[in-house]
């Protein structure tokens, strides 16, 4: 972060979109919640993409679906699009999933709570770059950083005769990620599910 670069370059609240600004709703809760409709395996992919133009874009003309789609993930995510290649392929390793917006939601609102005084629920607008700034830099004794911790504990430095080895397996089993299915996945669970709803 180049903290001479004026506000509207450190915290933007536009866009591009076919040489255009475009303002867009950078609000955290805000894109959780594009988040949250991107996941969720129930909702087609056509509503995703409107939903997100309908929430994200502000005051324009509703651009090219897979444009906006674009500059959202531009928008949330700029070290990896400027990462990309000439021809917009990421060439990096896909990171390992360390933590979840939802499943840690409840330590990363005690952590903004009790390290910065913020109320999540209660604060006003509060940028998406903001908030991933404060979140990366909860201190270690954070409720929020202690379980990444423990989610990336290796038990293999424990011994299984070593007194508590199995509350430490309970806990370490209790913080990790939920699994996130594709959609191939899903539906054949769904299938799975109607066939024993049959007999």
């Amino acid at each position: 972060m180049r903290l001479y670069a004026g506000k509207e370059k450190i915290f933007p609240e536009f866009v591009r979109i076919d040489g255009e600004s475009v303002a867009v709703n950078a609000d955290f809760r805000n894109i959780l919640r594009i988040f949250a409709v991107m996941k969720d395996g129930n909702i087609p992919d056509i509503k995703k993409i409107y939903k997100l133009c309908e929430w994200f874009l502000r005051g324009c003309e509703m651009p090219e679906l897979y444009k906006a789609a674009e500059a959202f993930a531009g928008f949330v995510n700029p070290e990896k699009a400027s990462d990309q290649g000439q021809n917009g392929e990421n060439h990096d390793i896909p990171e390992e999933r360390q933590f979840c917006y939802d499943f840690d939601g409840e330590e990363i609102y005690a952590g903004f709570l009790s390290e910065y005084k913020i109320d999540l629920i209660e604060c006003g607008f509060l940028h998406w770059y903001k908030f991933k700034i404060m979140l990366a830099n909860l201190s270690e004794t954070s409720a929020f950083k202690k379980k990444i911790a423990l989610r990336f504990l290796d038990l293999n430095q424990f011994s299984r005769e070593e007194p508590g080895f199995y509350d430490i397996v309970q806990a370490w089993e209790s913080v990790q990620l939920p699994r996130e299915y594709h959609a191939d996945e899903v539906k054949e669970m769904r299938e799975f599910e109607e066939f024993w709803e049959r007999i």
